[in-house]
């Protein structure tokens, strides 16, 4: 009986404390949400400013969008931003929210004449550390590392 008691307790222990962990997950997860949003709402406030200041019609943004996830193996708040501007030019970044390091970035723009199939993206760099930063040469291949960060 005692065996059975000692084994009933542990599961209710070991349940317990996955419950807990759960809601920090969830706690952390969203802090994160919130961050990111402040991070997002601040870089377009600044995007903002400078197409006024520009004064172009080209530069003005058509969409935009942004995505937060706690990666718990890094420990970090991360967010992907993506917008498309007037001019059909396309941008992505994978960044940390809070430290607003770039783990990756992606911009494509278009070219008259050509299919957007035919145009290389005119930047695009994966910065998996410091120390790192390879070039990349596809959407596809972009997208793939950042689903490895906004997986974990």
């Amino acid at each position: 009986m005692r065996i059975i008691i000692a084994a009933l307790t542990l599961i209710m222990w070991g349940g317990c404390g996955s419950g807990i962990a759960i809601a920090q997950s969830l706690d952390l997860q969203e802090r994160c949400g919130v961050q990111a949003g402040k991070a997002f709402r601040q870089w377009k406030s600044g995007d903002e400013q400078e197409s006024r200041r520009l004064n172009s019609p080209n530069t003005q943004i058509m969409f935009e969008d942004y995505q937060s996830h706690y990666n718990t193996q890094l420990n970090r708040c991360l967010m992907t931003v993506q917008m498309t501007r007037m001019d059909g030019s396309n941008t992505k970044w994978l960044s940390d929210a809070n430290e607003n390091r770039f783990y990756a970035f992606y911009l494509w723009m278009p070219e008259s004449g050509k299919k957007y199939w035919e145009v290389r993206p005119y930047s695009c760099e994966l910065t998996p550390s410091i120390r790192e930063k390879r070039l990349c040469s596809s959407e596809d291949e972009y997208n793939e590392f950042v689903a490895t960060y906004m997986e974990q």
